[in-house]
């Protein structure tokens, strides 16, 4: 059974514990001494310290109390809460693990009015014939696995997750401050409690009281709105260990609880972490998301949010000599994210730690991949990208689909482009033989790749933006510097593939001589990519591409993709073409779909290492590329299905593309049009990312109005998707070399 416990800010309590003293002598056997074969009868209570308490939600749920002093008081849930309960020397060894449900007094929920078993049919934990009982209780009862004949269980196998989603928002007050509280699963809050007792001091009927105490490390982390000027909005908190012995925070561990002590506020459990260590867990990830209101946290001047992380206690020998340290990050809508480094030791295990952040300040650059490990697996990322990121007012485009230049694309943090390009290419005549028998021979000589609607601009000048942008991250970032960018190549069609000759051309020379625009245009792209890579100011990307590239091997440059339209285009293309970029083939308009990846040739008898799965469709509407019912269907099967492909796919070799723009289109293409269609899907991609129960790369992401600008991004709600695309790096446990 699971439960949702809210835990307010506050030092962790320290309850009752062990035999009642209103029961023990502690010089003499009781009178009356509970025999053997008895069932054993069990309470709980927790601090009543406080006379101010907080008022309970009209929602059934455990409640910490605000702190105090001396601790947070807690309340039980009204429904129960379910805590496991071992015994090595009860008398029945089949029954000695037992559930139990602890339901609060009606009067005062702090006290436990009944602890009772949570099967009633079968029997709960009975006296042994040992005199000395040690019981072991630990919260939530889901994460205890099995109970050991020999008094080992007291070692605890339990999770702490990557990705700690507040169940839900709600706005009260700290010290007089308006405060957003993000209230989390306390189902992350592990507890324990351990006593011993006689059973000769134990007089039949009295109860035996437990104390939990907090088994893990949590941080309570309060983050304060801007001091001035215009509300803030806050995304994602992040929590990193950048230094120490040991860097996890989360994934499975063990800990041991046999060696507690009874009575005693000391917490002495120790705990290591298990499991998986080619991921990362050395991060956790706070969503700020309130799904009640579909939007972010927005703080305004005197307004703070304060939240909950639970890390796994470090409780290595050494971590004295080398203590933890974190770093905390508070992501920005529309700016960069905000950190604090901790001191070293300033962190304890096993207690809560508040952490009080600075007021928040606007603006700044979004170099959000440097705040990723640099290890983790390229085909591991979410990047927002920009449709058409060169169709926009500024280079005279029609429609319209990007409202900032690909430099400000890149400063909001978007980190893939799409460039529809045709080709303008040259080719060379050779003639031999005679008249009126001449041959001629054609050889390419050159081309450039005209965007579409770019306004005379070619693919040179998108990749001299976008490699001046990652040339000031390296700058500004220094050895921290982890931004790269993906530049997606689509083609425009053969009505924007033009050809020139030299040499000595025949008079009726024209594009089908050199076998139609299709090849002329894979001609072009295989030249101008390889001519573009051997420029080292473009920063294009020339070591293979596969599963196991990193981010780290491709930091500071700039990765292609090209997509071809038939497998004629693929086939004119040479297996060993070394071209520096990914090839895939476009099929279709209406259905998702998984095709071959393949670096260095579209041909396809090179080895694919990698599938791209994918929908792309751009004209939305009855009688076009595909229904409005149909766009919808398949943006979301893609972001769905990845969660299922990520899960099965140990070989971290499927890149996701996910084609979020485009326009409504009734026979014409209107700036209207790519407006609605943006209003329309947006918030539907953002609520589905939100909402994924199992978060998974979302691979590349592109939108209309990719930027985070007022009059553009924000205005139509793109910035928010942006900004979530961005999070969804930090949600998971990521795959790393």
């Amino acid at each position: 059974m699971k439960r949702n416990l809210v835990l307010l800010s506050g030092m962790f309590l320290t309850a009752l514990v062990g035999c009642t003293d209103d029961v023990i002598d502690n010089d003499k056997t009781v009178d009356n001494p509970v025999k053997e074969g008895t069932e054993i009868l069990f309470g709980s209570s927790v601090s009543t310290d406080v006379d101010d308490v907080m008022a309970k939600s009209s929602e059934t749920r455990t409640v910490y109390g605000d702190r105090t002093g001396t601790g947070v008081p807690v309340y039980w849930d009204p429904n129960g809460d379910e805590v496991a309960i071992f015994c090595a020397q009860a008398s029945q060894p089949a029954n000695r693990l037992v559930n139990y449900i602890v339901k609060p007094e009606a009067e005062n929920s702090y006290n436990s009015g009944s602890v009772e078993k949570v099967n009633p049919e079968e029997a709960g934990l009975q006296w042994g014939s040992a005199d000395e009982h040690r019981f072991y209780a630990f919260y939530p009862a889901s994460a205890v696995k099995a109970a050991d004949e020999d008094d080992q269980n007291g070692v605890i196998t339990a999770n702490i997750p990557e990705n700690q989603r507040p169940v839900s928002w709600r706005e009260g007050e700290i010290d007089g401050v308006k405060t957003y509280f993000g209230l989390p699963d306390m189902n992350n809050a592990y507890m324990y409690a351990f006593t011993t007792c006689k059973r000769s001091e134990v007089a039949e009927g009295s109860t035996i009281d437990l104390q939990f105490k907090n088994l893990v490390t949590v941080l309570d982390i309060t983050v304060q709105g801007p001091s001035t000027g215009e509300p803030i909005t806050v995304t994602n908190i992040n929590v990193d260990a950048v230094d120490g012995k040991n860097l996890i925070l989360t994934g499975d561990f063990n800990c041991n609880i046999r060696t507690a002590k009874d009575n005693s506020d000391e917490v002495t459990a120790e705990c290591s972490a298990i499991g998986e260590t080619s991921q990362v867990r050395n991060r956790i990830s706070i969503p700020c998301y309130d799904s009640a209101k579909d939007d972010f946290i927005k703080l305004s001047v005197g307004e703070q949010l304060n939240v909950k992380a639970y890390l796994i206690p470090d409780d290595e020998e050494d971590h004295l000599i080398q203590p933890l340290q974190l770093q905390i990050s508070v992501a920005t809508l529309n700016g960069a994210a905000k950190k604090r480094t901790l001191a070293k030791a300033q962190i304890e295990p096993h207690k809560i730690n508040r952490v009080r952040l600075d007021h928040l300040v606007a603006g700044g650059t979004n170099y959000w991949m440097s705040s990723l490990d640099k290890d983790i697996y390229l085909s591991e990322l979410s990047i927002p990208g920009s449709k058409f990121s060169y169709l926009t007012s500024k280079n005279n485009a029609f429609p319209v689909y990007q409202g900032a230049t690909i430099s400000q694309q890149f400063l909001d943090g978007v980190r893939a482009f799409i460039v529809q390009v045709g080709a303008r290419a040259t080719y060379n005549a050779t003639r031999s033989g005679d008249r009126p028998w001449y041959n001629y021979s054609y050889e390419y000589s050159d081309a450039t790749l005209p965007i579409d609607g770019g306004n005379g601009q070619t693919l040179v000048n998108a990749i001299n933006d976008i490699a001046a942008g990652l040339a000031q991250a390296e700058t500004e970032l220094k050895d921290r510097n982890l931004e790269c960018a993906v530049v997606m190549l689509t083609y425009s069609g053969g009505g924007n593939v033009q050809v020139n000759f030299t040499g000595n051309p025949e008079n009726r020379a024209d594009v089908n001589t050199v076998g139609g625009a299709d090849n002329v245009w894979m001609d072009a792209i295989e030249h101008e990519l390889k001519d573009l890579s051997g420029e080292a100011g473009n920063r294009i990307y020339r070591g293979t591409i596969d599963a196991n590239t990193t981010l780290d091997d491709v930091k500071g440059k700039i990765i292609f993709k090209v997509n071809y339209n038939t497998d004629a285009q693929a086939n004119h293309m040479s297996a060993d073409a070394g071209v520096p970029a990914l090839f895939s083939r476009w099929m279709s308009n209406s259905t998702m779909t998984t095709v071959p990846l393949r670096y260095g040739s579209a041909n396809p008898n090179v080895t694919a290492n990698l599938s791209w799965m994918y929908h792309e469709a751009t004209h939305v509407g009855s009688n076009t590329e595909i229904t409005q019912a149909n766009k919808r269907s398949e943006v979301t099967s893609v972001l769905q299905n990845s969660v299922d492909a990520y899960l099965k796919n140990t070989d971290h070799n499927i890149w996701y593309m996910v084609d979020a723009g485009g326009t409504f289109y009734d026979g014409a293409e209107s700036n209207e049009g790519v407006i609605e269609l943006t209003e329309w899907l947006n918030p539907i991609v953002r609520q589905t990312l939100q909402n994924r129960g199992q978060n998974a790369a979302t691979g590349l992401v592109f939108f209309n109005f990719a930027d985070k600008r007022t009059d553009s991004g924000v205005k139509y709600g793109t910035n928010t998707l942006i900004q979530t695309i961005i999070d969804n790096n930090f949600k998971f446990a990521l795959r790393k070399k």
